[in-house]
Parts: C-alpha cells; sequence; structure tokens
C-alpha cells in the first residue's frame, strides 16, 4: 500500500466513526429522554441521567470542535503555502499548484485530541446511563 492509501483508509475509518459516534450521543439523548421520571405534571431528571446527558453532549461538543479545530488548522496551513506558491510564482513564473508539502505530525494533534475526548466523553455518557438503569431496575 502507498502513504495515500493509508491516508484515504485513515479518513474513511474516522469520518466514519464520527458519523457513528454523532448518531450514539443523539441516541443517548433520547434514552435519557425515555427514562426520565414524570410526577406531579412536571419532568425529573434523576443526576445520573444529568450527568450523562451533559456527557452525550460534551462529545457532540467535541464533535464539533474537532471540525473547528481541522478548519482552522488546515486553512492556516494552506493559506501559508499559497502565499509562498504565490511569491515563488512571482519569483519563478510558474505557480506550482500540484507540488508536495508536508506538515509536522503536531498539526493534527488538536483533531486527534479533540476526536479521542468525544469518544471518551460517549462512553462515560453509555457508563452512567447504564448505572442509571442498573440502580433503577435491578438493584
Amino acid at each position: 500500500m502507498k502513504l495515500r492509501d493509508y491516508q484515504r483508509a485513515y479518513g474513511e475509518f474516522s469520518g466514519k466513526s464520527s458519523e457513528i459516534g454523532r448518531s450514539l450521543s443523539f441516541a443517548g439523548f433520547a434514552l435519557i429522554w425515555i427514562l426520565r421520571g414524570q410526577g406531579d405534571g412536571t419532568v425529573r431528571f434523576d443526576d445520573s441521567l444529568l450527568v450523562a446527558g451533559i456527557l452525550f453532549a460534551a462529545s457532540l461538543g467535541c464533535d464539533l470542535a474537532q471540525y473547528l479545530v481541522g478548519t482552522l488548522v488546515w486553512g492556516i496551513r494552506q493559506n501559508k503555502i499559497y502565499k509562498k506558491l504565490k511569491k515563488d510564482k512571482d519569483r519563478i513564473g510558474v505557480f506550482r499548484r500540484e507540488a508536495n508539502f508536508y506538515h509536522t505530525p503536531r498539526a493534527k494533534v488538536p483533531q486527534l485530541v479533540c476526536f479521542v475526548l468525544k469518544f471518551v466523553f460517549l462512553f462515560a455518557g453509555y457508563m452512567g446511563l447504564f448505572y442509571y438503569v442498573y440502580c433503577t431496575f435491578w438493584a
């Protein structure tokens, strides 16, 4: 396999896992809504359900942050490359749009942190949900 094949597979799997994580977060909200307590005409949420909801919201927040950070990081990088190409064009008369450019691995770190945190929050939210179900129905 060539490097671009690995990069394509990485993009495909990370995109699909983000999509699944997003769906699971919304499903978690739906489960919280189903399991909520009702009485006296009001809707009540147990503390563990509130914590689970906050964790699902944090997961979705990290999902959004991953894309916002990626937009900023890669947009800034693209702008720097464009300026360099424009300067080179002025110097040598050729605009090398297809040239290879490399980035430091640090450029991916903010996105990776958001990616990992998204699933940590998602997992913790479902643990809180399972805790509530266990304590309510089996304990």
